[in-house]
């Protein structure tokens, strides 16, 4: 939402359905996901699911909150590699 006060969304002006598949191509993609020892933040790239400056903040699950979906030998992640280090922001460093 644009402005809550104003009550009027990005999405009022887009076809129907269309904000809900932009969401959950952005959602299923591990490349836009972020693992850490804090949980899952997903990312929202510029212009995936909104004009450039709506774009989303990034969202953030806690592992306390993901817990009930996950297989129950998942094991929480330790670290991150940082931005420009070996591979993508937000893979896990292989131990």
């Amino acid at each position: 939402m644009l402005d809550p006060g104003l009550g009027h969304s990005y999405v009022d002006d887009w076809a129907p359905g269309i904000a809900a598949k932009n969401v959950h191509d952005v959602v299923t993609n591990s490349k836009s996901w972020q693992l850490d020892e804090k949980g899952l933040t997903i990312i929202f790239q510029t212009n995936a699911v909104a004009c450039r400056i709506c774009t989303p903040a990034p969202l953030a699950l806690r592992w306390a909150d993901l817990k009930p979906y996950l297989n129950p030998d998942f094991q929480i992640p330790a670290t991150t590699v940082p931005s420009g280090g070996r591979g993508s922001p937000g893979r896990l460093k292989p131990e």
